[in-house]
């Protein structure tokens, strides 16, 4: 498990979710996940999508859509993108290519539990390095 990597990673994710950028899973579990490994800011599963965005206006706004990666969650992901680009909006790959380039699990719900057995005291890591 490259440890600089998924901290270098998280940083990266929070710093854009500090910018306003708006994080894009599917489902309450992904949410947690996450959270615990340190992603912090706004983060919104597909199911608040309708209610926050596609009823709104969404051009010049920058999505992260982190949906898992099997098929589902990737028909998921091409949609979004297709009608966020549509409607002016501007969608991060480099998140969600950079979150599988590290190796970690297809489903995004399984990623704390995935690291946590894998990297010794990562929730000291995570506290001293991701404040």
């Amino acid at each position: 498990m490259d440890v600089e990597g998924l901290v270098s990673w998280i940083r990266e994710v929070n710093l854009m979710l500090m910018q306003g950028v708006t994080l894009i899973v599917e489902g309450i579990n992904d949410v947690k996940s996450l959270r615990r490994l340190g992603v912090k800011g706004k983060i919104i599963t597909i199911n608040s999508v309708k209610k926050e965005i596609i009823n709104g206006d969404i051009s010049g706004k920058i999505f992260i859509i982190l949906t898992d990666f099997d098929e589902e969650g990737i028909k998921i992901h091409d949609y979004l993108a297709r009608e966020f680009r549509s409607r002016g909006a501007l969608v991060l790959d480099r998140i969600r290519k950079g979150y599988r380039s590290l190796g970690l699990p297809s489903r995004i719900e399984e990623s704390y539990s995935y690291v946590n057995k894998r990297v010794k005291h990562w929730r000291e890591i995570k506290s001293f390095v991701l404040r």
